[in-house]
């Protein structure tokens, strides 16, 4: 094969490498990480200057290396390639010499032609031992797993006490629900007897009242009338303002009093025995208590819209 069409091929080996790491979207950097091979001897790859590079042997090694760092197979790359490259005749020793070239990063001194010599020598010798990548590989791992481990221990302690954390919340709000309930039932039940007790009371004064006085104020036939029940022998209206209000009183159908109540003061009538009826005219009703033998007139408010203020109301007398 002549040098034309040796050269043409090797700088196929570049543009086919080329390719390949930008099929496999990488960059230069990229391969660098990957094979720890500087980046200069990658690009003299590249353009197919393989006079950059330390020597023949490092040559087909950094090619293989980089073959199988784009996703090609470098074995196979190597021998389809073999006569193409410098060194071309030392094929047999292939993979011993790839196996040591990888171990070389382009940091070193570039070897002198008798230390290459006598390292093609060493590499040849059947009797090197290989390395040991099962137990590099092994010294990786350790700290992985260790790592997993610790992981694995993390989640397991943040999991225990996530779970009991749930558990004591969930006891604490029943806990409070459970003396809510109580709280809110005792509540219930006081403000129930306060009630029936207040009601209670309020019946007996006003029976009590009424056994003193003598005298029950009951409604008639409707709202402006009313019935007074009365023991007494005479009985006597008082009249108090709240606020400033007009009153009359009538009996038998005759005035027998009218004046304005300023707030807080008080006029009584008294109405003669034998009486039947009187009335109380109110010009100002919802400011004016009227008060019958000590017994509260309690007037109920006019129905259909009848006015609340300005009232004429019938009381009847019976024994």
């Amino acid at each position: 094969m002549d040098k034309e069409d040796k050269n043409q091929k090797s700088v196929n080996i570049g543009q086919l490498l080329r390719k390949a790491r930008v099929d496999a979207g990488m960059s230069i950097d990229d391969v660098q990480k990957k094979t720890k091979i500087q980046k200069r001897y990658l690009e003299a790859i590249e353009e197919d200057n393989f006079a950059a590079l330390p020597g023949d042997f490092y040559v087909r090694a950094f090619v293989k290396q980089f073959a199988d760092a784009v996703g090609l197979n470098g074995s196979e790359f190597i021998q389809k390639y073999d006569q193409d490259l410098p060194g071309g005749e030392n094929a047999n020793s292939i993979d011993n010499e790839s196996r040591e070239g990888q171990n070389y990063n382009g940091n070193q001194p570039e070897p002198a032609q008798s230390q290459q010599s006598s390292q093609r020598t060493a590499r040849h010798d059947p009797s090197s031992p290989e390395p040991n990548h099962s137990g590099w590989n092994m010294r990786k791992l350790v700290p992985i797993v260790g790592i997993v481990i610790i992981v694995v221990i993390i989640i397991g302690v943040i999991w225990v006490g996530a779970g009991k954390l749930a558990h004591h919340n969930s006891n604490s709000a029943s806990s409070t629900t459970s003396v809510s309930v109580s709280s809110d039932s005792y509540s219930s039940k006081a403000s129930s007897s306060s009630k029936q007790k207040a009601a209670e009371d309020k019946a007996k004064a006003k029976s009590k009242n009424t056994k003193a006085t003598g005298t029950q104020i009951t409604k008639g036939a409707n709202e402006n009338e009313y019935n007074v029940k009365t023991n007494e022998k005479k009985t006597k209206v008082n009249l108090k303002g709240t606020a400033k209000s007009w009153s009359a009183v009538s009996v038998n159908g005759s005035q027998v009093w009218q004046g304005t109540l300023n707030p807080n003061q008080t006029h009584e009538v008294t109405i003669p025995a034998n009486s039947k009826d009187f009335n109380v005219n109110l010009g100002n009703a919802t400011a004016t208590d009227i008060t019958i033998n000590g017994q509260k007139a309690n007037l109920e408010k006019p129905a259909n819209n009848g006015s609340a203020q300005v009232r004429n109301v019938t009381f009847k007398l019976t024994k």
